[in-house]
């Protein structure tokens, strides 16, 4: 073990190096176009475009959330690692804001390491906590990124007001599409296309690379790639929310998730989404409906539901819905009887369960009905 008077020579080599290295920086102006100085070692620029939300104001995030189209702030950060650890460093914080007819974008850039303190100094007045963020797994990585570094320097931010848009895209899309990173949504969804494009897992070995030669030229493309995911987080949004404004005319997505959710919320549309799948041929939005109307009490939809599921698939669950609402609702249990019996006299398989079930409900009918 190294003697306390090494360890402190040591410390003081490793500070005398850390001072030179900042004085270099801060000596230095990166070559950034487009870009201001906001500090000793921090950038920032500010773009806009068109704002797709122009006339929207029917949104279901305003209303669960109390907010207007002005209080959502649609964030994406670019790391120096992909897991959530302490030494995990943010060097680019890309900020979408709806304003009026216009989609402003706001980068904040920073430049070396020793800027931390500075460049988080810069971005907490931006980052309000009585507004609402809209990131895409900003709530299980980003928004604990920005609480961590904060708490490093002493300072608290918690962004505790989140909607990530990957919960919802995974319920529409992710029976269609499997994945569902943003990529995946922008190219199947949203049908947009990336040119020159950066892969996120490249991103912190660039800005290493810029770090060791102080050469800008690749950090453009990751620029560019943060700017690209604050845009695409507003299309994904406008979509998500036209698809739960008007739900039955919404044709790529998977029409039993979004029912199941509209029934959770008890949406009015729920019940026409469910039927139209059903319609066209999607057996589980039928099964799906005919618990809702059997829990609702209304059992001439659930049982009309069951009869052509039957009808039409030879459905198990049908029959056995069919034999309980016969047996028990309708008090007929010479009609349970015949199809239990109709369905075990079949020629194809059934699922070992299901004809437990079935074998089950036969004695007890048999039994009430004396035989």
């Amino acid at each position: 073990m190294p003697s306390n008077s090494s360890l402190y020579e040591s410390l003081r080599s490793f500070k005398s190096k850390i001072k030179k290295r900042n004085f270099a920086t801060i000596s230095h102006t990166l070559d950034l176009s487009g870009w201001e100085k906001k500090g000793d070692f921090s950038y920032y620029r500010i773009l806009s475009t068109a704002s797709q939300f122009v006339g929207f104001a029917d949104c279901s995030i305003l209303k669960t959330t109390g907010t207007s189209l002005e209080e959502l702030i649609f964030f994406d950060t670019e790391t120096t690692g992909l897991s959530g650890g302490a030494g995990n460093i943010i060097f680019l914080l890309g900020l979408g804001r709806i304003q009026t007819n216009k989609f402003i974008i706001e980068q904040y850039f920073l430049a070396d390491f020793p800027g931390e303190r500075e460049f988080l100094n810069i971005i907490f007045p931006r980052l309000p906590e009585e507004l609402t963020y809209i990131s895409f797994n900003g709530r299980a990585f980003d928004r604990h990124i920005i609480k961590s570094r904060f708490a490093l320097h002493g300072m608290h931010k918690s962004l505790t007001k989140q909607y990530d848009l990957l919960y919802p895209s995974r319920r529409l899309w992710k029976s269609l599409i499997g994945s569902c990173a943003l990529k995946d949504i922008e190219e199947n969804v949203l049908n947009i296309k990336r040119f020159n494009d950066v892969p996120g897992y490249e991103v912190p070995e660039i800005y290493f690379q810029y770090l060791k030669n102080n050469n800008t030229a690749q950090l453009t493309r990751v620029f560019a790639h943060n700017y690209q995911d604050i845009l695409s987080l507003s299309h994904l949004l406008l979509n998500i929310e036209n698809i739960y404004t008007k739900p039955e005319a919404s044709v790529f997505v998977d029409k039993y998730t979004l029912g199941q959710q509209l029934l959770n919320e008890s949406a009015p549309q729920a019940e026409e989404v469910l039927l139209m799948a059903f319609k066209k041929g999607n057996i589980a939005c039928g099964r799906l409906l005919s618990l809702h109307y059997k829990r609702r009490g209304d059992w001439h939809k659930a049982r009309a539901l069951w009869q052509e599921l039957y009808k039409k698939n030879k459905s198990s669950f049908a029959v056995l819905e069919l034999a309980k609402y016969w047996e028990h609702r309708a008090k007929q249990c010479k009609s349970a009887l015949v199809l239990v019996n109709e369905v075990l006299g079949l020629s194809r398989p059934l699922k070992q369960d299901v004809k437990n079930d079935l074998l089950y409900r036969q004695k007890r009918l048999m039994r009430k009905m004396g035989f």
